[in-house]
């Protein structure tokens, strides 16, 4: 238990009156008096009958050798005026023989003014000796001790206060057992010992005091010893300022901390202090040193200017760092060993030499939302085996890297700022590995990132940006993961990538390069997949040398020179990739370059489709190329930050069957593996433009159009909304202007319908992916909706495609004007227009179900019928739509029971709405996991408003289970970044938060809770489900998820849940 930092505090006593007293004089022999010893005067008065209370004994200037010294409960031992220890004329006990010069087990004893020295024999007993009681001392000097001067133990609560502890042989103050003192304003120094020594379960006030000078530390403190230092100075020791080991938990609040010879504060064994608001500056050696497996709380501290580290940590030591400032270390900032722990929050390290955070061994640590700044060395350096999470910290202005990762150091990084650095941002080199997630670096002189040697880290999500040398450069034989990153308006090239690296890029946003997007060189190779690149001043893709790259489905557009240049030996595989609106060629292969081209689609090159010079060659197939010159096919206005929330799964469920379906269809086109069309090459056909585009178009049965559909389809399953939407309407506009000349009235509906479709469900899950509904998206997807089923009613009868296409457009009818009724209704359509409008394509709907309807179909038909009564109720609830009037009744008395009346009967009709929902959702589910299994996206839609409603419902432990089930779906099959995800991360943790302000649960009390549940475990470990319970009330959400994943094997909600067939 930590010490009271409010506990009273002991006052100078005031002078009493005379009279208030019986007063004893004492005297050296000779001079006039009532007794010539103290000892003297003391057995006289405790010979009284009266008893000894309200005593005093007036001593004057001499020496006393007395005996040792028993003050008696009440009794004033005070030197007479002009007699105090700094006069001309002291008083001085000294002791002799083998024993203390004072001793007390009193209460309410006082001595005051009085020099004691011990001169016995070495190794006697302490100069003074409290044993019991609560003996006050004031203005005293005790020094000249062959020992310890003041031994404080028993179970005694002693005050100091004003005294002078000095020159003793061993300890100036030691406190042992349960002793408890008050030291006040005293000044402790020049012993051969420790200042101030705590042992045992001692625990006391230590204020204001002057420790210095002393030969072991200013303060040590072992056992359970538990005092309370506030506002001392400790400095100029010949060791340390504060020692505390074993299981030390002392509090140190306010105190100055200078000029100890080795460190100002050492924690070791098991000590567990709470250091708060110190100084600890110019040290020999560190500031605050922990180690051994210590732990403790060090928060708001003043570290400056020591010659070693700030803060170091070694072995087990596992110690809380919290918003302290970390100043000017010659040694670095903070620098942990070994197996050192910890959290390191909110702390300001700034100016150090060498590192800013240096960890090594293998130390792993939690350094969150610090700021590290002018370094003159690295920010952090992370080396030999290190592991620790650094998450929400600022780096910035170091003049060596920003962070440098080396060795095999495997750290995480995490939402850090990395900025303005006088070398990179982040260099990672050796055998170092790595996860860097959601970091911004920016304006690093050397390269944002820079990875060599045999690096092996993954680059996820991180905005790359202003690099002078580049955004990330990858050398050496490096085989990095850089995915769903935003890498713009970098020099030299967004990314490089040299000699034998072998990267894995997926999914991320390369736009706005001063020079080229991305260069492969050398020996290069590596796989660059769903990567948008655009607005390059030079090449979009840059492969050089003998590179060998291989590039599946990226988007490189919008570029001031060719889209994919080639040149030297150069090779490599591309497939599925779109090339579009570039300044000159969409594909150039120069030299002796022998590309590998299938399926790719090259639009709108104003230089050209596909150039080959005259020694270049290569393979091609069943590429689309058409070459329109003038406007660009794509929209410079896209939004680069937006673009990084790409999905960061290798190949997710969504985006491997949009590929899926791209690849089959232009295979499976006739010619398709055997065509392809060199637009603009000197030495193939010169036809161009439109004619050859259409000339493509029906060879393959395959018209751009159609590629860029299926490209739309791609960017919205990846979460691209706007963009795909852009696309759909550029394809729709190329589709009336310049569509295959054989493609008849048809087929060309089927595709203006299709588009249509595919707009009402991109926008409705763009609107399902935001925070909040839009308005504007909700109306624009039906809109889109109604016009498909118009689109598809009109080419009825027809098909079985055809009529699958009307089913889907009535199935988004249904959701999207059920949705606007939710929301009070928009744009034409009131919120009662939009519901019937959506009743009447249910109705539709469900007259064309046979006994051959598909089971998905079913289970879409339940689906949309549950969010119509779920709509209609939230509606209702909101009073954008109203039940039908009753007829009057006579027995009705006003107009607000008529409103009491109408309101009553609108909350009955809005939870028998819901139940019909909750109950129709179930079936819908039900459907869908025999047509899908749990794992589609069409099945976590029902998962989604099952959730939902069991929530709306009061159910609140069910909706949490199956929140959490859409969670890990989601994850597992769009990504962490995906929109939709992160739309259902929002949702579960905002739940787990209300959940957690009603229980009201400190996360400290984890630790406290865990043992808890031990306990009644009866010493066994608890349960996965209670870990994991502790783990959510302390908003640890991915471990509990985790551990429940683990524990439950994929088997669904647990019993709470109530989920239907789970």
């Amino acid at each position: 238990m930590s010490v009271d930092i409010s506990m009273s505090e002991p006052q100078p006593l005031a002078d009493a009156m005379e009279e208030d007293f019986q007063v004893f004089t004492v005297a050296p022999a000779g001079e006039s008096a009532d007794f010539c010893t103290i000892q003297s005067a003391i057995s006289a008065v405790m010979a009284l009958e009266q008893g000894y209370c309200r005593m005093r004994i007036s001593v004057r200037g001499g020496v006393y050798e007395e005996g040792q010294l028993d003050i008696p409960a009440g009794l004033q031992i005070v030197a007479a005026d002009g007699c105090e220890p700094d006069s001309a004329s002291p008083v001085i006990i000294a002791a002799r023989a083998d024993h203390p010069a004072i001793s007390s087990r009193a209460k309410g004893a006082l001595i005051r003014g009085i020099r004691i020295e011990h001169n016995g024999p070495f190794g006697s007993m302490a100069c003074v000796v409290v044993e019991a009681g609560d003996i006050r001392m004031e203005n005293c000097v005790v020094t000249g001790s062959v020992s310890i001067g003041v031994l404080v133990h028993g179970d005694s609560t002693p005050s100091l206060v004003g005294c002078e502890v000095l020159v003793c042989c061993g300890d100036g103050i030691k406190v042992s057992e349960t002793g408890a003192p008050t030291i006040l304003q005293c000044m402790i120094h020049d012993n051969d010992g420790f200042g101030i020594f705590c042992t045992g379960t001692s625990a006391g006030l230590f204020k204001e005091n002057d420790i210095h000078g002393n030969s072991n530390a200013g303060v040590a403190a072992r056992g359970s010893a538990h005092g309370l230092f506030k506002d001392n100075k400790v400095h100029d020791g010949k060791q340390g300022g504060f020692w505390l080991e074993e299981e030390a938990r002392c509090e140190l609040i306010g105190n100055d901390i200078f000029q100890n010879q080795k460190s100002g504060i050492q924690v070791g064994g098991h000590a567990n202090p709470n250091v708060v608001r110190n100084i600890v500056r110019d040290g020999m050696k560190g500031g605050i040193v922990v180690h051994d497996q210590a732990t403790g709380t060090f928060a708001h501290n003043e570290i400056m200017r020591n010659t070693m580290a700030g803060v170091g940590g070694t072995d087990f030591a596992c110690p809380l760092f919290h918003s302290n400032n970390i100043v000017d270390g010659k040694g670095g900032g903070i620098v942990l060993h070994e197996s050192c722990g910890g959290v390191f929050e909110k702390n300001q390290v700034v100016g150090n030499t060498h590192a800013g955070i240096g960890l090594k061994g293998s130390s792993n640590a939690l350094f969150d939302s610090n700021y590290i700044s002018d370094g003159t060395g690295y920010g952090i350096w992370v080396q030999e085996r290190a592991m620790s999470t650094l998450q929400n910290n600022v780096i910035e202005r170091n003049m060596r890297a920003g962070v440098v990762v080396t060795d095999t150091a495997n750290p995480t990084l995490a939402v850090n700022i990395i900025r303005d650095g006088k070398h990179a941002g982040l260099l990672v080199r050796h055998k170092a590995r790595g996860q860097y997630r959601q970091n911004t670096l920016s304006h690093n002189a050397h390269g944002n990132i820079v990875l060599l040697e045999e690096a092996a880290s993954e680059l996820i999500g991180n905005v790359i940006s202003h690099g002078p040398l580049g955004g990330i450069i990858i050398r050496g034989n490096t085989t990095v993961t850089v995915r769903g990153n935003t890498i713009c308006h970098n020099d030299g090239a967004n990314i490089a990538v040299l000699d034998n690296s072998n990267p894995i890029c997926d999914g991320n946003v390369l736009t706005n390069g001063a020079g080229r997007g991305l260069v492969i060189m050398d020996k290069a190779t590596g796989v660059y997949r769903f990567n948008m690149i655009r607005n390059s001043e030079l090449a979009g893709v840059y492969v050089g040398r003998q590179a060998r790259p291989e590039l599946v489905a990226n988007c490189i557009c919008d570029g001031k020179a060719a889209g994919i240049l080639l040149e030297d030996e150069a090779g490599g595989h591309f497939t599925h990739n779109i090339v579009c609106a570039n300044q000159n060629e969409g594909v150039a292969v120069h030299g002796r370059a022998q590309p590998v081209m299938e399926c790719n689609v090259v639009l709108q090159g104003v230089g050209g489709g596909i150039w080959l010079d005259e020694n270049a060659g290569g393979t091609f197939r069943g590429n689309v190329v058409e070459d329109s010159g003038g406007a660009s096919y794509r929209s410079a206005s896209a939004h680069e930050l937006r673009l990084a929330e790409r999905n960061t799964n290798t190949a997710p469920a969504a985006l491997a069957e949009s590929l899926a379906e791209w690849a089959e269809e232009k295979m499976q086109a006739p010619g398709g593996n055997k065509k392809v069309i060199l637009v603009h090459n000197p030495d193939a056909c010169p036809e161009r433009g439109v004619a050859m585009a259409t000339q493509c178009s029906e060879l393959l049965g395959l018209d751009p159009s159609r590629s860029c559909m299926l490209v739309a389809r791609f960017l919205g399953d990846a979460g691209q909304f706007e963009d795909a939407e852009e696309l759909i309407n550029k394809t729709r506009g190329f589709l009336g202007e310049s569509g295959a000349a054989m493609m008849g009235p048809a087929v060309r509906g089927q595709q203006f319908g299709d588009m249509a479709l595919h707009c009402a469900e991109l926008l409705n899950k763009w609107a399902a992916a935001s925070p909040a509904y839009s308005n504007d998206l909700v109306t624009r997807a039906a809109g889109y909706s109604l016009e498909a089923a118009r689109i598809f009613s009109s080419l009825l009868p027809s098909d079985s495609v055809t009529l699958d296409s009307f089913a889907s457009a009535l199935y988004w009818v249904g959701l999207n004007f059920a949705t606007l009724c939710r929301l009070g209704g928009c744009g034409e359509w009131t919120a009662q227009q939009a519901c019937n409008i959506a009743d009447d394509a249910i109705d539709v709907a469900l007259g064309m179900v046979t006994d051959q309807t598909p089971p998905h179909r079913v289970a879409e038909l339940y689906f949309v019928h549950g969010v119509l009564s779920f709509c209609k109720a939230a509606a209702l609830e909101a009073k954008h739509i109203c039940l039908p009037a009753p007829p009057p009744s006579p027995s009705v008395a006003s107009k607000e029971d008529v409103d009491a009346a109408a309101a009553a009967a609108a909350e009955r009709a809005g939870k028998e709405l819901l139940e019909h929902a909750s109950g129709t959702m179930a079936l819908a589910y039900k459907h869908w996991c025999e047509a899908y299994g749990e794992k589609h996206l069409q099945t976590v839609k029902a998962i989604t408003m099952i959730g939902l409603l069991e929530r709306k419902l009061g159910r609140e432990e069910a909706g949490i289970e199956w929140y959490r089930k859409e969670l890990r779906i989601r994850e597992e099959l769009q990504g962490e970044l995906h929109p939709r995800t992160q739309q259902a991360r929002r949702t579960y943790t905002s739940i787990i938060d209300e959940q957690l302000s009603r229980t009201r649960m400190e996360p400290r009390a984890l630790s406290m809770a865990m043992a808890a549940a031990r306990e009644q475990s009866a010493g066994s470990e608890p349960s996965p489900t209670v870990v994991a319970r502790y783990l959510g009330e302390a908003g640890q959400f991915q471990d509990a998820e985790v551990l429940l994943t683990e524990s439950n094997s994929g088997s669904g909600p647990g019993p709470a849940a109530a989920a239907p067939d789970a």
